[in-house]
């Protein structure tokens, strides 16, 4: 790209935010002869366009083009471009066209003067259709006139120079400058755009916000169209048409096909852009991080694979980079970062996500829908995005694989060990979700893909949903690329100088670990084993690069304790002289640490508590840097295919002392060990060997995908004319005020043909729902989900959705459920008619009796059976299969047939109805709702009503304005997440229900 040339209002700016963000991202491009040239082509007055640039963040433009294609400046220099004004002159009458306009159209009321110049007459001219604008251009044809005629806006008429518009200008002005027409990137959202996208062979991207006309050429042009708004979606655009990949594209620069394989990895927390990881900034951005990004773009060089994307949160803080807040950050052979907008704009910790996370799923999904291909295998890292991986698979249709990284049950043993204050540890790391979380992943998951085998042995193993078959032991990659051996590369200047300025004998040979500042890191225990040997505080030196700090006091909690006791251990042992640590580094600095090490004959020490990976022992091997680890986790394995170093016990602090002692300063042993890691490393460790193992194990997963058929045409139901639809469930009596209620509703519906759909919500049988709402008088229904989701039908001839009826067959045996339930006290199976179905299963549940349901659900993980156990009104209790379920019927219904979730409206009374009320949905609490789910009057966008019944549905209605310019009330806003730490605890509804046992 050498010019992108864009509109303004709608497309880079419709708020001072958007304006930010694009400014942020062009000074981005800017830099070098290859910087491109942005132009502003805009229906706006040169004068507006001057002065919107001075009052908003909008970046200066090299050049203005305004009036619709009349007037062209070069802002840099201040001069207008007359050349283009001879051009536009010719077989052109100002005057002669506005008399025409007038007598055709003696009611047309003319712009302000501001917005009329010698080659553009402009008048506003509400709501008309094709023909009356085809007739005006009959009258000025008739009248002689060479002109063009540009109606936008339903409101804004353009009369203009035959010539001039905003494509023909760019044209011309690219002609002037010597730039190739196949060198422009155009962007808009309106009609007046249109002619912007006809230029030659330019790229253009339209912003999801565009007008209809925009969209519809973007099917036939060389064109990308966003999921994202404005200023986001132009980012997006820009980044993906960049890139060396381009989703757009037939072929790509290296010959791949958009139909090879489609990857989605999700890694939710921690900041995560495409160089310069900030690893060790704080306890989420670690060694995951960096895993995570280097698995994406060694996925994508393989012959095999056409585009891999990475889903993480998107963060708009002051706090931290910018870089964060790009919607699509492109990382080269059709790989990308694709950043989604889940909860506050601000950083928060993992933690703190919980709640957020079914907005991550709503928001991954209309992405999906937008780029209108579903991926071939979602890949999910630790707990979090495991919930939105396994919840994304289920309703995609798609295989899912699994990657723990660390554990919850482990961290919550080790934690438990010395806490005081146990529910002070529930509080502040959400382990019970987490947990809860990370069952749901192998309850969905047809690969877990570990590092080691002690992760599979000793982690996995204590899960209710263990299953050793699917779990596969991938070894992870490094890019030793980065990391050379000693005396092959050399140490900068800078390096030495961070490490050496604390040494008073810089020639000892050394000590090193390289951790963040995370009490699990165990970094004092290694301080203490040095510090307690005379022979290392005389005759070696200790290195500790725990992340970067300015002040301690300005660290994060569990940082700035670290920090305070590694200083007070530091002056009890009285180290200073023989132990550096530095207070800044670089991330591409990291490698000359190790090199600096291993120049020493240094040792690299891992003492973490336990250790999932272990990649900096792999980094450290690379280097041909000696290593003694933990024993708990991958150091094992690494350790075992390298036999570069020992296993230690972390918490044995003499017997580290006692390694410490016998490995620094034996030359003879340094050497061996330092050439068996080069050479493990690199027939263990690469990163393509990993991604061709990776493959290997997943060929058989993409056999029997399932995945929905994403509507796109007007056919068989009028769900496609939908702009928003409501659901709600069913009673067999009203309650006063009901009819009334009713009626509103259905008149609500009728005048709002065909854009608001009604949809029934149930857990009845179609026939019962059919007559319930017959009787109570209620809208037709667009679409029926029943028996809890296990059947769709819309419209009045019951059309069955038997996509779905498949997709939820899979892996589903009601028999063996029955079987293992049919000994349990307390649960009898319900009659066959109307209750149950091929897709649940219904028992009447005698509470103080049977098991709680918590107890129900594990008994039935432990027989490998894949289910939802769901408990309503205390007495009834139903199975159905994991990808079944309200809240996800209703994700698939408005993800096949394109109806944004928050333009869902949701009305919710029944311990069924939870997993409905979260995400982007406009959820509506009656005032009737049941126990189950009092958790989630706490949630965003959940109405609590005064009202119940059909009552509360309205109510709801009009507190979100559902039929006009939808708003949430304040009193639907939900707890904000920096008010307390037990409020960011709260969770999302199927995060409770399967933890909460008081039902």
């Amino acid at each position: 790209m050498l010019l992108f040339s864009t509109d303004i209002d709608g497309t880079v700016y419709d708020s001072d935010e958007s304006a930010q963000l694009f400014a942020t991202f062009w000074e981005s491009l800017q830099g070098g002869q290859s910087s491109p040239l942005l132009v502003y082509n805009t229906g706006r007055s040169i004068e507006d366009t001057i002065e919107l640039i001075k009052r908003t963040p909008l970046p200066e433009p090299d050049y203005i083009i305004g009036g619709v294609g009349t007037k062209i400046i070069d802002f840099r220099h201040d001069v207008a471009i007359d050349n283009w004004d001879l051009v536009l002159s010719e077989n052109w009458d100002f005057d002669k066209v506005r008399e025409t306009v007038r007598n055709h159209c003696p009611s047309l009321e003319p712009q302000p003067d501001e917005c009329q110049n010698p080659h553009k007459c402009s008048w506003f001219w509400h709501d008309k259709s094709a023909e009356e604008i085809t007739g005006l251009r009959e009258a000025l044809e008739a009248a002689g006139l060479e002109t063009q005629v540009v109606y936008s806006s339903d409101r804004d008429l353009d009369i203009l120079p035959r010539k001039a518009n905003k494509g023909n200008a760019i044209a011309w002005l690219a002609g002037r400058l010597e730039i190739p027409l196949d060198e422009i990137v155009v962007a808009g959202d309106s009609g007046n755009d249109l002619s912007m996208f006809l230029v030659g062979k330019c790229n253009g991207i339209v912003v999801s916000n565009a007008e209809a006309a925009l969209l519809d050429v973007a099917s036939k042009r060389n064109t990308f169209v966003s999921s994202l708004p404005c200023a986001a979606g132009v980012v997006e655009g820009i980044q993906i048409l960049t890139s060396s990949t381009s989703p757009s594209s037939n072929e790509t620069q290296e010959g791949k096909k958009p139909r090879d394989l489609y990857f989605v990895h999700i890694s939710i927390h921690g900041l995560i852009r495409g160089d310069n990881l900030e690893l060790g900034r704080d306890a989420d951005t670690g060694g995951q991080c960096k895993y995570v990004l280097e698995l994406v773009k060694a996925m994508a060089e393989h012959e095999q694979v056409g585009q891999v994307d990475l889903f993480t949160r998107r963060v708009i803080d002051s706090k931290v980079s910018p870089d964060y807040a790009v919607p699509v950050e492109a990382l080269g052979n059709g790989a990308f970062i694709k950043r989604i907008k889940a909860g506050p704009r601000r950083y928060l910790r993992k933690e703190a996500l919980w709640r957020y996370l079914d907005s991550f799923i709503d928001q991954s999904l209309a992405l999906f829908r937008a780029n209108g291909r579903l991926p071939d295998i979602i890949h999910a890292h630790y707990a979090d995005a495991g919930y939105v991986g396994s919840r994304l698979a289920s309703l995609l249709g798609c295989p899912f694989v699994f990657t723990g990284h660390s554990l919850g049950r482990s961290k919550l043993e080790r934690l438990l060990e010395n806490a005081t204050d146990k529910g002070g540890v529930e509080r502040r790391y959400n382990l019970s979700a987490r947990i809860e979380a990370e069952e749901l992943s192998l309850d969905t998951a047809v690969m877990v893909c570990t590092s080691t085998h002690q992760e599979v042995e000793k982690q996995y193993s204590v899960y209710e949903f263990y299953a050793p078959e699917r779990m596969k032991v991938i070894p992870p990659g490094v890019d030793v690329s980065r990391f050379s051996p000693p005396g092959t590369a050399p140490v900068p200047d800078e390096v030495v100088g961070k490490i050496e300025r604390f040494l008073d004998d810089p020639d000892r040979p050394v000590v090193i670990s390289i951790a963040r500042a995370d009490e699990k890191k165990n970094l004092a225990s290694l301080v203490r084993a040095f510090g307690e040997s005379e022979t290392l505080r005389n005759r070696a030196n200790l290195i500790i690069v725990a992340g970067n700090r300015d002040r301690i006091s300005d660290l994060n909690p569990g940082a700035r304790k670290v920090w305070t006791e590694l200083l007070q251990l530091i002056d009890d042992y009285d180290l200073y002289g023989c132990i550096s640590i530095p207070k800044h580094h670089a991330p591409d600095e990291i490698p000359a640490f190790y090199r600096y090490a291993a120049s020493k004959e240094g040792i690299f020490v891992n003492p973490a508590l336990m250790e999932p990976f272990g990649l900096t022992i792999i980094e450290a091997a690379a280097s041909g840097l000696p290593v003694l680890a933990t024993n708990d986790g991958g150091p094992r394995d690494i350790l075992g295919n390298c036999e570069n170093g020992e296993l230690i016990d972390p918490v044995d602090v003499p017997a580290l002392t006692e390694k410490l002692e016998r490995a620094v300063g034996d030359s003879d042993l340094w050497k061996q060990w330092s050439e068996a890691g080069l050479k493990g490393v690199n027939q263990h460790y690469t990163w393509k060997g990993h991604v061709d193992r990776y493959l290997e194990e997943a060929s058989d997963l993409l056999v029997d995908i399932s995945q929905p058929n994403l509507i796109t045409e007007k056919i068989r139901t009028s769900l496609p004319l939908k702009d928003r639809i409501m659901f709600c469930g069913l009673e067999n009596e009203l309650l006063d005020g009901d009819e009334a209620a009713i009626a509103r509703i259905r008149e609500l519906t009728n005048a709002n043909q065909p854009t608001l759909g009604f949809g029934i919500v149930t857990g009845r049988s179609i026939e019962m729902a059919r007559e319930l709402v017959e009787k109570h008088g209620l809208p037709e229904p667009d679409v029926y989900v029943t028996q809890l989701g296990a059947e769709i039908h819309y419209g009045k001839r019951l059309i069955v959705d038997e996509p779905w009826e498949k997709h939820l067959a899979h892996r589903w045996e009601p028999e063996a459920i029955m079987k293992a339930l049919e000994s349990v006290d307390g649960l009898a199976i319900q009659p066959e008619t109307g209750r149950q179905h091929q897709f649940k299963i219904s028992y009447d549940y005698v509470k103080g009796v049977a098991p709680r349901r918590k107890e129900i659900q594990k008994l039935l993980r432990e027989n490998n059976l894949p289910v939802k156990v769901i408990l309503s009104e205390g007495h009834l209790l139903d199975v159905i299969p994991l990808r079944s379920g309200k809240g996800q019927a209703i994700r698939y219904i408005t993800m096949r047939w394109g109806i944004p979730a928050d333009r869902v409206l949701f009305y919710a009374r029944r311990g069924s109805d939870y997993e409905a009320l979260s995400g982007q949905f406009l959820g509506v609490l009656g005032s009737d709702h049941c126990l189950e789910l009092k958790s989630t009057t706490s949630l965003p966008r959940v109405y609590l009503a005064q009202s119940p019944n059909f009552m509360g549905l309205l109510e709801g209605i009009e507190a979100y304005h559902f039929d006009g310019d939808i708003q949430i009330p304040e009193s639907a806003r939900g707890l904000q997440a920096e008010t307390s730490e037990n409020q960011e605890a709260v969770l999302s509804p199927d995060m409770v229900v399967h933890n909460n046992d008081e039902e």
